[in-house]
């Protein structure tokens, strides 16, 4: 049962833990902001060609299915260690690794190495810091999830925009600098989150535990609208992963500069505030989850058909407004979605195939279409992206026709 005080409002222990969580939520994606969203230009800085930078995201992707396959594991094996504990560590290791890239100027080879543990452990634990929230509101807590998430698009969007300016005032190295300082604080804001405690936990992972791979012949087997939308969502991402990664080149090609791309990077994200925090709480109660991921995917695409005529930097930043109904809608509803439609004891490795789905499709997309805009142009990779994007469109119109759960034979 939520915890509420008398007046309807949060209990002081949840406004806490809700308040603590946003900070997670903020801290985590201001430092994935910092590095991330100016790869293709630091890459770039030292001296990579657009087919090394997208075979080295490609690792970096890999990293990070493998590690949420691992994590998930870990997290559902080892269910006395506390989520806080295991994430704490994780981001850690993230910090040692954003040092060596920070001090040193590693070969082609070394830079892999170093992507692949940062993808392994600071993306590959993204899926635990959601867990983080979810088992609160699993156990009762009042804690909004999207809420809090939002918290996250909203420091993106900010340090997008600063580290823009700040790129082009100084150099693209200060990226790593600044991304080793918020991993600092986010690990130290991990440790302070309260944990569940031990009834909760149980209350929030109840339900009897499968192996990952017994999980996942469970849930192909018997959730056909699930199965679809691993697809629909691993089509997706081919498509237009390398597009918005690849934004630096078409900013450049229209005639902007790290500032202008930074003010893009800060549209995107801040655009998807007002639909986690207030429109999708109440889109979802009069509207069915795989409606919801139909509109988005829509979204999607108009959003990335854009990206192959636009002419203008302001242009470009416009396009990210769709964001709002696209990437954030998508996001929300698919997490509704599991919620709602997997049983309890199989949502986390739910969650983790939809990412891992995700970031296979996106690590082809990324070695496909690095080789195309190397031997072509941006607008005819952009254009190529959009059409399996508008695949994916089709095959999440496909999932709505599917039954959520397969009907035994008596």
């Amino acid at each position: 049962m939520k915890r509420l005080s008398k007046s309807g409002s949060l209990s002081r222990a949840d406004a806490v833990i809700s308040m603590q969580y946003a900070l997670i939520q903020a801290l985590y994606w201001a430092a994935n902001c910092s590095f991330y969203a100016y790869l293709t230009v630091f890459l770039q800085h030292r001296g990579y060609s657009p087919s090394q930078i997208g075979y080295a995201t490609s690792v970096r992707i890999i990293a990070t299915m493998v590690g949420q396959l691992v994590l998930a594991f870990i997290a559902d094996r080892y269910r006395r260690i506390p989520l806080k504990y295991i994430v704490g560590g994780l981001m850690g290791t993230a910090v040692i690794a954003s040092l060596f890239l920070q001090f040193t100027t590693p070969a082609y080879a070394g830079m892999l190495v170093l992507l692949f543990v940062l993808g392994f452990t600071e993306i590959g634990v993204s899926i635990l810091i959601d867990m983080l929230g979810i088992q609160f509101m699993n156990a009762g807590s009042s804690l909004s999830f999207t809420a809090c998430r939002s918290c996250g698009s909203v420091s993106y969007a900010f340090v997008a925009v600063i580290m823009g300016r700040v790129i082009d005032a100084r150099s693209v190295e200060v990226t790593v600098h600044v991304h080793t300082v918020l991993l600092i604080l986010t690990v130290a804001m991990v440790f302070i989150f309260r944990r569940c405690r031990a009834a909760e936990e149980e209350e929030a992972t109840s339900g009897e535990s499968s192996t990952m791979r017994g999980a996942l012949v469970s849930l192909l087997r018997d959730h056909p609208q699930y199965r679809m939308l691993l697809i629909a969502n691993a089509v997706l991402c081919f498509g237009y992963w390398p597009i918005n990664s690849f934004m630096p080149v078409l900013m450049e090609e229209v005639g902007g500069n790290n500032t202008l791309l930074g003010i893009a990077l800060f549209v995107g994200p801040f655009a998807e505030m007002p639909m986690l925090a207030f429109i999708f709480p109440r889109l979802k109660r009069n509207h069915s989850m795989p409606k919801l991921l139909v509109v988005s995917m829509v979204c999607h695409v108009l959003r990335w058909a854009f990206y192959i005529v636009v002419t203008t930097p302001f242009g470009v930043i416009f396009q990210q407004c769709f964001s709002m109904f696209s990437f954030a809608l998508s996001y929300a509803a698919e997490v509704q979605y599991i919620n709602e439609n997997i049983p309890v004891e199989n949502r986390v490795k739910g969650q983790s195939f939809y990412s891992i789905a995700g970031n296979l499709g996106g690590t082809f997309g990324y070695s496909v279409f690095g080789n195309v805009l190397q031997q072509t142009n941006i607008r005819v990779m952009n254009a190529a992206g959009t059409v399996f994007v508008a695949i994916a469109l089709g095959l999440m119109v496909v999932m709505t026709r599917l039954p959520a759960v397969r009907k035994r034979e008596a």
